[in-house]
């Protein structure tokens, strides 16, 4: 007997409980925005050595954005582990750091295309998770 249905036996509940699968489409887009999230944590941490080695020079966008652009993806690296999971809070994560994203992308490197591409992941996500939300706790 599984654990889920060993627990609901205790509770005393009949009503069988829903299989969490999460299906091939969702599967590989979790695990494209996470190795996507680990590659963009690595470039954003080396460019923010490089840049701090070469601060004489004028820059256009500060060395400290790269390095909140590489902590925001580690958080999204968190979060989407708790999607994985099947826990809401990593929705509400990736909610929250897609709005920093996307002011980052606009405001201090004036990036249109990586503000829609970021909606646009986040969107693909919502989609596939959207039929599955009720499996979610």
């Amino acid at each position: 007997m599984s654990k889920a249905k060993a627990k609901a036996k205790r509770r005393g509940a009949s009503a069988p409980t829903a299989v969490r699968e999460r299906g091939l489409a969702l599967t590989a887009w979790l695990i494209f925005l996470i190795l996507g999230n680990v590659f963009v944590t690595y470039g954003r941490i080396q460019s923010y050595l490089v840049l701090t080695e070469v601060a004489s020079q004028s820059l256009v966008v500060p060395s400290w954005v790269f390095l909140l652009q590489a902590i925001l993806s580690v958080s999204n690296i968190f979060a989407l582990a708790l999607v994985w999971r099947w826990q809401k809070v990593g929705i509400y994560i990736i909610a929250v750091t897609l709005v920093l994203i996307i002011l980052i992308a606009l405001i201090a490197f004036r990036s249109v295309p990586s503000a829609i591409v970021a909606l646009v992941s986040v969107g693909i996500l919502y989609w596939l998770i959207r039929p599955k939300w009720s499996l979610f706790s």
